[in-house]
Formats: C-alpha cells, sequence, structure tokens
C-alpha cells in the first residue's frame, strides 16, 4: 500500500487497513482504506469500476406483494421524517433504493419519485409494485445528470459505494 491524495481535500493519506469482502465473501479482492492526514477522511483507494459484480442477482430480498412491502418499509419510516424538514412534496430521486421501502413510503407521502438502481430485478419490482419511475443503471452520475430535476436527492446507505461522490 502506497501513500495517496485525499478526493476530499487533497491532503496526504495513509494507508489505514487492508480487508477482504467479508460480508457476502464475492471475492477475494484485498480492499485498501486510506485516512487523510488532513481532514481525517477515511476512503478505499482501490474501488473496483464495475460494482455490480459485487451484487448478485439475489443480493437483494424482494418483498412478495404491497403488503410486505409496507411491513418492511414501516420501520424507515424516519427516513421520510428527515426529508419532510425540507421538502414535504416534489420530484424525489432515490439512489440506490434496492426493493423500494424508502421509494414507497415517499410515493404513498406524496412525492413524485424516480428510483436509479443497479439491479434489473429490484427496477421490475420498482416499477411494477412500488409504482415509481426506475431507472437501472450502474452509473449513477450519469443517470442523475440525465434525470429531469429534483426537488430531493436521497442516498441511504449508498454513498461510499461511489466512485467520486463529490461529483
Amino acid at each position: 500500500m502506497n501513500d495517496s491524495v485525499c478526493p476530499y481535500c487533497q491532503g496526504k493519506a495513509f494507508p489505514h487497513f487492508r480487508v477482504k469482502d467479508i460480508n457476502r465473501r464475492i471475492s477475494n479482492q484485498l480492499f485498501e482504506y486510506h485516512q487523510c492526514s488532513s481532514c481525517g477522511l477515511l476512503f478505499l483507494t482501490n474501488v473496483p469500476p464495475d460494482l455490480g459484480a459485487y451484487y448478485p442477482n439475489d443480493y437483494y430480498y424482494i418483498p412478495s406483494g404491497t403488503e410486505e412491502l409496507a411491513r418492511c418499509a414501516a420501520p424507515e419510516r424516519y427516513k421520510l421524517e428527515l426529508v419532510r424538514q425540507f421538502k414535504t412534496s416534489g420530484k424525489l430521486i432515490e439512489i440506490g433504493p434496492a426493493s423500494g421501502n424508502f421509494a414507497h413510503l415517499a410515493k404513498q407521502a406524496g412525492f413524485d419519485v424516480t428510483a436509479i438502481e443497479m439491479s434489473h430485478r429490484c427496477c421490475v419490482f420498482l416499477s411494477d409494485v412500488v409504482g415509481v419511475s426506475a431507472i437501472e443503471s450502474t452509473n449513477e452520475l450519469a443517470s442523475l445528470r440525465e434525470a429531469a430535476e429534483a426537488d430531493v436527492i436521497a442516498l441511504w446507505h449508498v454513498i461510499e459505494h461511489l466512485m467520486a461522490p463529490w461529483e
């Protein structure tokens, strides 16, 4: 592991740790994390160019229908309340919604929801069951740039997966 440059402040960053995928054990690749000596940011230095390879077809749980979706979504209501502090309606884009718990809640609350998701199975569910516009893409930034302007852009457990989060 070599020193690197912080993607946030351009300070000098040093190796912090290496780890394999211990979550799903999909690969034996070592992931290298560095920490910036200036701002303290901890970041992955070798983000794989194709993150889709780390999300097999069975990665996401798909509810059996709208009743189960509503039950699965209920514990995530706090996310909707966070958003409602700033906007109570309008166009909302969610990046990385998986099977759509938050997208479902936002739609029920009156938002016009578009989802950007890399999983084909999830996109079909988002479209057919959740009833939101689903964009299937592994390039969130390009999809976001092509989407209509939004009042809210939501990301939950996603930013750490983006190649260039500040873009």
